[in-house]
């Protein structure tokens, strides 16, 4: 059995596997979440992070395992494992901090090997995997504090290319007033509901506003999914794309908003369709694990992305 750990970290969490990487299956008890305070010390966040990395080791201690796939948010060096982290108001006591170093002092076994990728790219490669639906050109987005993206073909994120925006990111790429990120997070949401009903709704998420005041909240969404119909359809065509993958914690909320995303894409000519990932966290873990799959590694290291 091939084993990899995965796992996935974001901006409040770390979630760590060990996966089959032959089925891309979760091995008994070695499913681990953990929360994490972004604005800690270095060292604190380094013995978090190895405390849920530990536990899936210990579960599958009597197999070798390949090693330990990160998916985690930039700006970050993916090739080198160091931290970019500065003035984005997390991890930034990692600021040009080796992470690599930094794990193996904490990780029950300090020698296994290290390899990391963009979480947007893990949770769009874990859903290609998971999914299978043997299609060439796939978007996945994830919705939430921020707006994630990756571009794949045939399950290889991209950083350029015909139809890959540069970097292969969308969250800076200008829209309307600002850029993409302003528009396609929970705190947009959270603003415009401010803005539409004037209250005053400090300390409030979305899923708590649904469950307040579910109409407003869908003139909310109705604005939502015109902005992002209008914002991904020229990415959309230009990449050519077969599937749209849309995870996060607004994803949760897509009965609220696809319906209508959905028709927009259709009318603009285009056969993309859409599938809501609600599990985005166990994808990510499966994403990351795949690092470690020696013909995919080969494709993508030497363009690991270094922002």
């Amino acid at each position: 059995m091939n084993i990899a750990i995965g796992a996935d970290i974001g901006g409040t969490h770390i979630t760590s596997a060990a996966i089959d990487l032959d089925s891309f299956s979760v091995i008994e008890n070695s499913y681990y979440n953990q929360k994490i305070d972004n604005k800690s010390p270095k060292d604190i966040i380094f013995k978090q992070w190895a405390s849920c990395l530990n536990n899936s080791i210990k579960a599958v201690s009597n197999n070798d395992i390949l090693g330990v796939g990160i998916a985690i948010p930039g700006p970050f060096d993916y090739a080198k494992g160091i931290g970019k982290y500065e003035r984005n108001d997390k991890y930034e006591s990692l600021y040009n901090v080796s992470v690599i170093d930094g794990l193996a002092r904490e990780i029950q076994n300090g020698q296994i090997k290290l390899r990391f990728l963009n979480d947007a790219s893990s949770f769009g490669l874990g859903s290609d995997l998971l999914e299978n639906l043997n299609k060439d050109n796939t978007i996945a987005i994830t919705l939430g504090t921020g707006f994630g993206a990756t571009f794949l073909k045939n399950k290889v994120p991209l950083i350029s290319g015909n139809g890959v925006p540069e970097h292969g990111c969308l969250w800076d790429k200008d829209f309307k007033d600002g850029i993409a990120d302003d528009y396609f997070s929970t705190r947009w949401l959270i603003n415009h509901y401010s803005d539409l009903t004037g209250e005053d709704i400090t300390g409030c998420g979305v899923k708590e506003l649904i469950e307040k005041d579910p109409e407003n909240m869908k003139r909310v969404f109705a604005n939502f999914s015109d902005n992002l119909c209008e914002f991904l359809v020229p990415h959309l065509k230009s990449f050519e794309t077969d599937v749209l993958f849309i995870g996060g914690n607004i994803a949760k909320a897509s009965a609220y908003f696809l319906d209508k995303l959905e028709n927009c894409i259709e009318a603009e000519g285009l056969k993309t369709s859409i599938r809501i990932v609600t599990e985005a966290e166990k994808v990510g873990v499966v994403g990351a694990a795949y690092l470690f799959n020696p013909d995919f590694w080969e494709r993508i290291r030497k363009e690991l992305p270094t922002i």
